[in-house]
């Protein structure tokens, strides 16, 4: 049950739902768009702090979207789990998964990357430096982790099957942008990078729709991908 006009209007409207999705990535999008102007340096800490407050408004708009919408938290996959063991084990194939499938795509890119590594250099502050190491895992587990899965597979790919039409066909085209968008998001890294998160995205959305819509298991399997990397990188590994 809707709980005000807007969450009236935006039930059944896939015009609004479009335009609902437009908002919610707006932070996104402007940052992208700064980027490519050169307004902002894709590896500069403003670039950064724009990204992060970016999605914490993205979250907020979401609640807010599900609240008028009368929606709870189980629309877009964050229901109580039948079992949090068995979604730790899910997440953690999703996360082998991801893994494997994202070194085939690096290798399939290489003629269009040149076999360039992802730039990292953004976080170059993590190395050799626990505290800050510890202050990153923390920000991403809720920034990226949480936010990210929130906005892109439980927000995002919900709402364009629902703007699509609805139908299988619908779905998977909403895998398909979403995949594409979320690796545009992270331009910073260069080409590879794109190609690199692009697939994780890809690989999160089909597990999304394979598992049901559980999206803790998207969430766990995104915090764990990203421990093991910023882990790697304290320790000069990347």
């Amino acid at each position: 049950m809707p709980r005000n006009k807007l969450g009236e209007l935006l039930t059944g409207n896939r015009g609004l739902d479009a335009l609902s999705i437009v908002v919610v990535l707006a932070p996104h999008l402007a940052l992208l768009l700064l980027i490519a102007s050169g307004a902002l340096d894709r590896t500069g800490a403003a670039a950064e702090r724009f990204a992060w407050w970016g999605i914490v408004a993205s979250m907020l708009m979401v609640w807010f979207i599900l609240w008028s919408r009368g929606d709870g938290l189980s629309a877009i996959g964050l229901g109580r789990p039948a079992s949090w063991p068995r979604t730790i084990l899910l997440a953690l194939g999703v996360m082998v998964a991801a893994l494997v499938v994202v070194q085939l795509a690096e290798q399939l890119a290489a003629p269009l990357t040149h076999g360039q590594a992802a730039d990292i250099s953004r976080f170059d502050r993590i190395r050799g430096n626990p505290g800050v190491l510890l202050v990153t895992l923390l920000s991403v587990w809720f920034n990226s982790a949480f936010g990210e899965e929130l906005i892109w597979r439980g927000f995002l790919l919900t709402r364009l099957e629902h703007v699509l039409g609805g139908s299988r066909g619908a779905l998977w085209g909403g895998v398909a942008i979403s995949s594409v968008l979320f690796g545009l998001l992270h331009v910073y890294q260069g080409l590879s990078g794109v190609v690199t998160t692009g697939t994780i995205g890809l690989v999160f959305c089909i597990s999304f729709v394979l598992l049901k819509r559980n999206l803790w298991v998207l969430i766990i399997a995104h915090g764990l991908i990203l421990l093991m990397s910023f882990t790697a990188v304290y320790f000069g590994l990347m």
